[in-house]
């Protein structure tokens, strides 16, 4: 079945579903707000409180980086050597998202952040991230690193299971952290290079590679099976997880692209450069061993993935 991001109806239900997780969860109160509380000073290690705040401070960053897919600094890592060879192509696809983020997208999470409680839209992420476990255990099977792929497996079953449904992340509390692996990594740890910088409708900021690691990602989704598991009753349910990925990501990264938009001369330029630099990185810490991830902030390179691994 052939998934889209344009259903009107998709877009309601997915909104109804975020707003019904976060009804009746009462005022959330900011982890990110407390402060260290008294037995902290005397041991010299932040209290749980402390920890869960940053822990959670770390989530939310990491989510905007994953979706812009922007650098931790971007002077921490060299500029990326990703050609444009269709740069008047990409540019006028660029306009064309930005009206529509503008006009469609921006309002609509907007809309979802000032309507929804916090903690609803937290479990909402959750859901979503882990609910797309399966595509980065693969990816890591691929790879060889298995270390990652067990840890990926047990943060899918702690929060499938105590965290109910995903809506809770007990895994991270158990020292299981999130690390997003795709099969564009996956590519890039066995030395494929990016190739030319895409930017599609919509989706927005891509490459060759990614392009074409996103096909192979929609088999490992598992979010793709539902009508084939459940019946043809259930052929909405692909439109609803995309809708809802879509609302929530933008939701996520709304602070920084309205910075980014509002400071930038060149925004098209900046998005290119960010995404290179990012997605070098994510590739060197997945334990690339081509060029693009010996640029990512490491001279000589990471020893190669198969004398890591095994």
């Amino acid at each position: 079945m052939k998934k889209s991001l344009f259903s009107s109806r998709a877009y309601f239900i997915a909104i109804a579903l975020s707003a019904f997780a976060g009804l009746g969860c009462g005022p959330y109160a900011h982890a990110a707000d407390q402060s260290i509380d008294s037995s902290s000073v005397t041991s010299g290690q932040p209290s749980a409180p402390a920890q869960k705040a940053k822990r959670k401070v770390n989530k939310e960053k990491s989510r905007d980086q994953a979706d812009l897919y922007l650098p931790d600094s971007a002077s921490s890592i060299k500029e990326q050597d990703m050609p444009d060879y269709i740069e008047p192509v990409n540019r006028a696809i660029f306009g064309f998202n930005q009206f529509a983020d503008r006009n469609v997208l921006r309002p609509v999470a907007i809309a979802y952040r000032d309507n929804v409680p916090e903690q609803g839209r937290e479990m909402v992420g959750n859901f979503l991230q882990n609910i797309a476990s399966p595509i980065t255990f693969a990816n890591s099977i691929v790879q060889g690193d298995f270390e990652h792929s067990f840890v990926t497996f047990w943060r899918f079953f702690v929060n499938t299971t105590i965290g109910v449904g995903g809506l809770f992340d007990p895994a991270e509390d158990m020292g299981l952290p999130y690390r997003k692996e795709d099969f564009g990594q996956t590519l890039g740890t066995y030395g494929v290079g990016p190739g030319t910088y895409i930017v599609l409708p919509i989706i927005g900021p891509s490459s060759l590679r990614d392009t074409g690691g996103m096909v192979a990602d929609y088999f490992f989704d598992p979010v793709t099976y539902i009508p084939t598991a459940f019946g043809s009753d259930y052929d909405y349910a692909p439109y609803i997880v995309d809708t809802a990925r879509v609302i929530q990501g933008r939701t996520d990264a709304l602070n920084v692209t309205d910075t980014v938009n509002s400071v930038s001369l060149d925004p098209y330029a900046f998005y290119r450069s960010g995404y290179a630099q990012r997605r070098a990185q994510m590739v060197h810490s997945s334990g690339g061993v081509g060029p693009e991830a010996k640029n990512a902030g490491n001279d000589t390179g990471p020893e190669p993935m198969w004398k890591r691994r095994w």
